[in-house]
């Protein structure tokens, strides 16, 4: 009787033994489940969609102006927008918390020469959602002349004379329905030439080479032209954008 008891016990034993593995063994089955499912089931997984739409890559941005930032999303609620120009090593913050029905961000474009821009856009509510521009865009630095800090560009024929350092010298006119810029850098040997208004004519002061008023050579030594520079007026600043063509 005492064998038999024994043997029961044993046999009960392995029993629980074999049931208590069956159990631990289906845990473990469903956390390796857990882990090997799809992204999607994980933790802080994006199961969505986000795009960048504008600016495209390649495109060229006016310093100082407003750009519209375009967007797509969906499976997310805020976003936050940021912008590189050294291929991602650094961040700019542009603005974060966007709600994603906005669709759009007006952006104040910085106002620098930058050659390699991308923007990065993300998910506040969750990281894992971000996208990049495809290809980097441009940006142009503008130089802005404002009517009430350069009244002669009100009037037809005025003109207004800069010197700063990231375009150099240039002369901005007001023609019947335009404005023109040209450098004053003079092609020879790199002097400012001066405007004389009475002749119609830039002047160099170093080795007397004249240009007319559209920047045209009529004595040497300059070899070339002055450089045109763009313009563009802004109804909305009353001012009038110069920058590189």
């Amino acid at each position: 009787m005492e064998n038999n008891a024994s043997q029961d016990a044993l046999l009960k034993r392995r029993e629980f033994i074999q049931e208590s593995g069956r159990k631990a063994l289906g845990l473990a089955g469903l956390v390796l489940l857990t882990q090997c499912g799809s992204a999607d089931d994980e933790p802080g997984a994006f199961n969505g969609s986000l795009s960048l739409l504008a600016p495209e890559g390649g495109s060229v941005l006016r310093g100082g102006l407003v750009f519209d930032i375009t967007w797509q999303a969906t499976g997310l609620s805020q976003l936050k927008l940021e912008y590189s120009s050294n291929q991602g090593q650094n961040w700019n913050l542009i603005a974060s918390n966007l709600p994603v029905s906005a669709g759009s961000y007006a952006w104040t474009v910085p106002n620098e020469p930058l050659e390699t821009v991308i923007l990065r856009l993300s998910g506040v509510d969750n990281p894992a959602a971000e996208v990049q521009s495809p290809a980097p865009f441009k940006i142009r630095y503008n130089y802005i002349l404002r009517e009430t800090e350069f009244p002669a560009l009100t009037t037809v024929g005025g003109f207004a004379s800069v010197d700063i350092s990231l375009l150099g010298s240039f002369i901005v006119f007001r023609t019947d329905s335009d404005y023109f810029a040209l450098s004053r850098i003079c092609t020879h040997a790199g002097c400012d030439v001066g405007w004389q208004a009475a002749q119609n004519q830039f002047v160099c002061p170093c080795h007397g080479s004249r240009y007319n008023a559209q920047g045209q050579v009529i004595q040497g030594p300059a070899p070339d032209p002055l450089a045109g520079l763009a313009t563009e007026y802004e109804a909305d600043l009353e001012a009038v954008l110069v920058f590189e063509v």
